[in-house]
């Protein structure tokens, strides 16, 4: 396969899973990135977070329950973090997802804000 035409590119996809469906209500469980430069792999990291009370019907989608994270720390807290690995070098990455404009970027975005960090190029 020719990936040339990624030649210069820097992608992160990521996943996340919440307490429930509302965007505006709903706290960040678990966050899932993969970072691919040049359309190859480089790396991933998962992290679970408190926070929020998980509505049963998301516990049933992603299996994480409130005991899970009982003790870690909330994505507030751990948001510098993210926007370190989408920040990279100096060179924002282009954000993957399924639904991520839609859903996660604003979940995402609702809880940086809240830390004052601003998301660039996203």
């Amino acid at each position: 396969m020719d990936l040339s035409i990624l030649k210069g590119t820097r992608i992160i996809a990521v996943d996340i899973e919440t307490t429930g469906l509302s965007i505006k209500k709903a706290w960040i469980r678990e966050l899932g990135v993969s970072e691919y430069v040049d359309g190859k792999f480089v790396r991933e990291g998962v992290g679970l977070f408190s926070g929020g009370v998980c509505e049963k019907g998301a516990e049933r989608v992603h299996g994480i329950s409130d005991a899970m994270v009982e003790g870690k720390p909330t994505f507030l807290e751990k948001a510098a973090s993210f926007c370190n690995v989408v920040h990279g070098n100096g060179k924002p990455a282009d954000l993957l997802g399924h639904n991520v404009a839609r859903y996660d970027l604003p979940i995402i975005k609702k809880f940086l804000h809240q830390a004052g960090i601003e998301l660039k190029g996203n």
